[in-house]
């Protein structure tokens, strides 16, 4: 069964891929910043001696909901520095969001 599934993976991607692609088109919020889900992020700034940074990766909105109250802790705490990442173009808005009211807890 393995081999079946190997076999029709590829062709079912690419007979899939424009349908996908008129989707995310015709919803929209996937062009701007489309380069960071390949990993193409900006540059961190230079980190400073006896500063802590923590990458957190909140995939979703619900996981981003879920890691604002250490937000919130590590916001008045001058020795940690939070770099915050998100998969979905709505916890990228949301992270815009929380970042505006966070400021100074993350990157």
């Amino acid at each position: 069964m393995l081999w079946l599934y190997r076999l029709l993976f590829l062709p079912l991607i690419l007979l899939s891929a424009p349908y996908y692609g008129w989707r995310m088109r015709r919803r929209g919020g996937y062009g701007a910043h489309f380069g960071q889900r390949f990993g193409a992020v900006p540059a961190l700034p230079v980190k400073r001696s006896g500063v802590r940074r923590i990458w957190l990766q909140a995939v979703s909105v619900g996981e981003l909901n879920a890691v604002a109250p250490l937000l919130e802790a590590w916001r008045g705490d001058s020795a940690i520095e939070v770099y915050l990442t998100t998969t979905t173009s709505t916890g990228y808005a949301r992270r815009s969001t929380s970042r505006r009211r966070l400021e100074g807890a993350c990157r």
